[in-house]
């Protein structure tokens, strides 16, 4: 996380630019877990493992911008977390044993509340 927040500081991309960043990992995100996740069991841990790990990446990313002091970037915030919140049940843990998921299809639908969120922003 340390790394992320450098590389968010170095960047200068400004608010739109780093909603575009969160989107690009939730998609990113979607396709590993619809490599690694099928009939709503994890058949490749590894590709479910990133899948999970770039929702993690780009939550810690919404909650950043949800504290912020800027209105329209606090929105953003916010709706990206309540994306992601409708995802949790599909991405439980990094290693979710026995556990039903769901399908990528969940994923893609946040990325879409993702980037609809995220036209607002300049």
């Amino acid at each position: 996380m340390t790394k992320v927040e450098e590389a968010r500081g170095a960047a200068h991309a400004g608010t739109a630019g780093e909603a575009q960043a969160l989107l690009t990992l939730v998609r990113t995100a979607a396709e590993q877990y619809h490599e690694g996740v099928a009939g709503g069991a994890v058949t490749e841990l590894f590709e479910y493992q990133d899948a999970w790990g770039f929702v993690q990446v780009g939550r810690a990313m919404a909650d950043h911008m949800a504290a912020e002091s800027d209105d329209s970037e606090k929105t953003f915030g916010k709706k990206a977390l309540a994306a992601l919140d409708e995802i949790a049940a599909a991405l439980p843990g990094v290693s979710p044993k026995g556990q039903s998921l769901g399908d990528a299809g969940m994923v893609l639908a946040a990325a879409a509340k993702i980037e609809l969120a995220a036209y607002r922003l300049k």
